[in-house]
């Protein structure tokens, strides 16, 4: 990826420092709003989705859904990192990716 801050993204070990600097220098109980309020962000762009009547807003509509995925997707790996649950959280997107393939085999099958 080519962007204003680089050639390449940032490496896991230098987000994880990002990650831990954040709730150290600003609260964990920040953070965990900040993350409310990135979900609200984003459910904003959601709703915007597909209203846009030009290509234009529709371009402008879509990087706005992206920048707001985004941020909820740092808080939401700041928070599994804070809470240690990447195994856990893991586990549980193979479990309910496994359920929804069962429901998609067996509605495609009505």
């Amino acid at each position: 990826m080519n962007d204003q801050w680089g050639t390449a993204t940032m490496q896991d070990i230098e987000k994880n420092k990002v990650y831990d600097e954040a709730v150290e220098q600003y609260g964990l109980d920040n953070q965990l709003w900040v993350l409310v309020e990135e979900l609200g962000e984003l459910l904003q762009a959601i709703g915007k989705t597909g209203r846009a009547r030009t290509e234009n807003a529709k371009l402008r509509d879509d990087n706005h859904l992206a920048e707001e995925t985004a941020d909820v997707m740092i808080c939401l790996e700041q928070l599994v990192r804070h809470f240690d649950l990447g195994v856990l959280v893991e586990y549980m997107q193979d479990y309910k990716l496994r359920r929804l393939k069962l429901r998609l085999e067996r509605d495609s099958d009505c």
